[in-house]
């Protein structure tokens, strides 16, 4: 792609000079983590015409956004729907580093368990960090990048731990990791005290018995058997929360670009980024009967997406994935409804909630056509018909 002439391809949507290292080292990079990285989310001081709106509706989930309504800080992963998402392992992952670390203190050089707890810890230090601290935009699912050393880091500790349990230390220690990640799903579980009550206090239970068992001494060869069980028992109530909050989350509809865990929530309902509302069978009809080159233009490529889905027509968006790249420029797109290339020009309304995000992108654009052409409501989008001047 970076070899290709930047005139016969797409322009680098969300770069600011349609190079890609622009991406890796701003929009995507250094600016996510710095918080300069803006996009035009400001709410504009007014919106310019009903022309100059589009559709995003700013939901709030539970006191959380998409994009970055979480506390910024050490208990990041623990709280909001990043707890929910990562938060259920990390205490542990992060105590089977310094545990191991330790045990394998004289082993040597080459020792491949020290190195995984070196490697894996470090990742979870290092990339958990930038997502506590980090000042950008921010979606939840950002996690998913610490959940591989988290998962490794507690298999790999326990199964340290249990080699070592004649030692008090690393007995005691495989009960508080076993045990006490039980007690913090009970914990994280309590956020969300309406649904299914019994399962938290059955983890809790099953926490604190497994904690005691494992605390005695088991290494005689005759207990070896009851010692796995008991273990076994401990796992089950560690792992259950994630375990459960995975599986509904499979069962639960998802849309829209920052999607929740878990079961359904009432306060969460309706509420997600980039969603496009409600069909329009009418706008469709009008789209499906063009024969242009574009049926229409909108602003946003996701909003052209969920137009091009419905009507099986090619829609133009307007500055790419935020609405605020430099493509098409007004003499550009001047030109292509002088050559009638594109038949229509869509604004979604915004239904009230608030200053629309990217309405501020190309506004020379929708001036001059709320200028130049009549409008006429479609269900809920104001379209105008390039074919058709005031």
């Amino acid at each position: 792609m970076a070899l290709w002439p930047a005139g016969s391809r797409p322009y680098i949507a969300g770069s600011t000079d349609n190079n890609f290292m622009n991406l890796v080292l701003g929009y995507n990079g250094f600016a996510r983590v710095l918080g300069r990285n803006h996009m035009g989310f400001s709410p504009p001081a007014q919106v310019l015409g009903s022309a100059a709106g589009a559709q995003l509706r700013l939901g709030r989930q539970g006191g959380f956004s998409a994009f970055g309504d979480q506390s910024q800080g050490w208990s990041r992963l623990f709280t909001g729907e990043l707890g929910f998402e990562i938060g259920w392992l990390v205490p542990a992952a992060l105590l089977a580093t310094v545990l191991v670390v330790v045990s394998r203190g004289r082993s040597p050089r080459t020792d491949p368990t020290r190195a995984a707890a070196i490697l894996f810890g470090g990742w979870l230090m290092v990339d958990g960090l930038v997502l506590s601290y980090m000042h950008g935009a921010i979606h939840a699912y950002y996690c998913l990048s610490i959940a591989p050393p988290t998962a490794a880091l507690f298999a790999i500790g326990v199964h340290e731990l249990w080699q070592h349990r004649e030692k008090w230390l690393y007995r005691c220690g495989l009960a508080v990791l076993v045990g006490g990640t039980g007690a913090w799903s009970w914990w994280l579980l309590g956020r969300n005290t309406g649904w299914l009550p019994g399962l938290r206090w059955s983890i809790l239970a099953v926490a604190m018995v497994a904690t005691i068992a494992l605390l005695a001494s088991w290494t005689a060869e005759t207990r070896r058997r009851l010692a796995l069980g008991t273990l076994g028992v401990g796992l089950v109530g560690a792992l259950a929360g994630p375990a459960v909050y995975a599986i509904v989350t499979n069962g639960q509809p998802h849309e829209g670009g920052g999607p929740s865990v878990g079961p359904a929530d009432t306060s969460r309902q309706g509420q997600f980024w980039f969603d496009q509302g409600a069909d329009n069978p009418d706008l469709d009809a009008i789209l499906k009967d063009t024969n242009t080159e574009w049926s229409a233009a909108i602003l946003r490529s996701s909003t052209a997406a969920g137009l091009e889905l419905s009507t099986d027509t090619a829609v133009m968006a307007i500055g790419g994935f935020s609405g605020s790249d430099p493509v098409p420029t007004l003499g550009e797109f001047k030109d292509d409804v002088a050559q009638h290339k594109v038949a229509y020009y869509i604004v979604m309304n915004n239904r009230g909630h608030g200053p629309a995000w990217g309405s501020r992108g190309h506004a020379d654009i929708a001036k001059w056509v709320a200028a130049t052409f009549s409008a006429t409501n479609v269900g809920d989008a104001t379209v105008y018909n390039l074919s058709v001047p005031k």
